[in-house]
C-alpha cells in the first residue's frame, strides 16, 4: 500500500489530506456562480444537521464538483490567463514554497483558468479550518505576485473553492489521476504526456507506474 512505501506513514489519518480547486475571477458568473454557491449551502447545512446521513453529504459533494467542473470547463470568455508562462510560473512558484510550510504537495495541475491542488496540511493557523487556510495563503500570495507582474490590482481569484477532504489510499490516488488526465481532457496535452504545469510528488509517480511524467515547466 502507498502507505507503506511512504515508510510507513500512514495517510488514513482524518482531515489530514486535501483536494483544491479554485479559478479566476470571472471564470464562473451569474446564475452558474449561484449554482454552485446554493450547493456549497446544503453541504454547510448537512455538517450541522445530525439528521443529514453521510449519503446524503457524497450526493451533493459529487453534484457540486461535477457542476464546478462542467462550468469551468465551458470557458464562456472568461480569462485564460494562466497559459501565459510567466504566470503559470509565479503561481507554481508559490504552490512550491508552500511545499513543506503549511503544505506537503502530492500533486497539482495549473490549467488554463483553475488550479487543482492535492495535499497534506502540515500547519494549523488557529484561524478557522485549516484546508481553507492553506487555500488562503496560495491564492493570497500568488495573487499579490501575479498582480505585480501584471502592473495590475484588484482581486485575482474568485472567492468560491471547491475543497474536499480525502481519508483513504485509494481515493488519494484516484484523485491524483484526474488531476494529471485533467490537462488531457481539456485537450491542452496529449495521452499518455504529462502538462507541462503538472507536478506529482516523485514517491507517488512510482506508485502511479502507468502514468507519464514530465518535467513542470
Amino acid at each position: 500500500m502507498y502507505k507503506n512505501m511512504m515508510r510507513g506513514r500512514s495517510y488514513r489519518l482524518e482531515g489530514a489530506y486535501f483536494f483544491m480547486t479554485f479559478h479566476l475571477k470571472g471564470a464562473i458568473k451569474g446564475e452558474d456562480r449561484k449554482s454552485i454557491t446554493h450547493l456549497k449551502s446544503l453541504l454547510d447545512i448537512s455538517y450541522d444537521d445530525a439528521a443529514r446521513t453521510n449519503e446524503f453529504q457524497l450526493k451533493v459533494r459529487r453534484k457540486l464538483f461535477k457542476t464546478y467542473e462542467y462550468m469551468l470547463e465551458q470557458t464562456n470568455g472568461s480569462s485564460m490567463i494562466l497559459q501565459q508562462y510567466p504566470v503559470a510560473r509565479l503561481l507554481r512558484q508559490v504552490i512550491m514554497e508552500e511545499h513543506r510550510k503549511s503544505m506537503d504537495v502530492m500533486a497539482f495541475s495549473i490549467l488554463p483558468n483553475h488550479v487543482h491542488i492535492v495535499c497534506e496540511i502540515l500547519q494549523d493557523f488557529g484561524d478557522g479550518n485549516p484546508w481553507s487556510d492553506v487555500t488562503r495563503r496560495v491564492k493570497s500570495q500568488s495573487a499579490r505576485k501575479i498582480n505585480e507582474y501584471l502592473k495590475t490590482s484588484g482581486a485575482f481569484w474568485d472567492s468560491l473553492n471547491y475543497e474536499h477532504p480525502i481519508y483513504e489510499d485509494q481515493t488519494l490516488l484516484k484523485v491524483i489521476r484526474y488531476v494529471v488526465a485533467n490537462p488531457v481532457k481539456l485537450g491542452i496535452a496529449n495521452v499518455g504526456n504529462a502538462w507541462k504545469w503538472t507536478y506529482v510528488k516523485p514517491e507517488i509517480q512510482e506508485v502511479l507506474s502507468d502514468i507519464s511524467f514530465g518535467k513542470v515547466g
